[in-house]
């Protein structure tokens, strides 16, 4: 599944120099971290969101049909698990 940071704040209404402001950032780095795709982390992902008034869901296209994301908050730490099976192991570590 592909991240699309463009498209999340076009689809809510704010251009890529307001998401720059809101996160604090220059626009070069909001497209540094448009590049990034699903390279960057996961606690990048949701203070973009965040900023974007999204959820961080709400920053990936396309359609999941083979896809799987899972994405844990546990004691303020953020996970990401791409595969069904990573997120069992981790299920049984808690």
């Amino acid at each position: 599944m592909e991240i699309d940071i463009k498209g999340a704040a076009k689809r809510n209404g704010i251009t890529l120099t307001e998401l720059a402001e809101r996160l604090g950032v220059s626009r070069q780095s909001v497209h540094y971290y448009i590049e990034q795709g699903d390279k960057n982390p996961v606690a990048q992902l949701e203070k973009i969101a965040d900023a974007i008034g999204c959820n961080v869901v709400d920053l990936f296209a396309g359609e999941p049909k083979d896809d799987f994301l899972a994405i844990v908050r546990d004691r303020g730490e953020l996970f990401a698990f791409y595969k069904r099976e990573n997120l069992k192991e981790y299920a049984e570590t808690i």
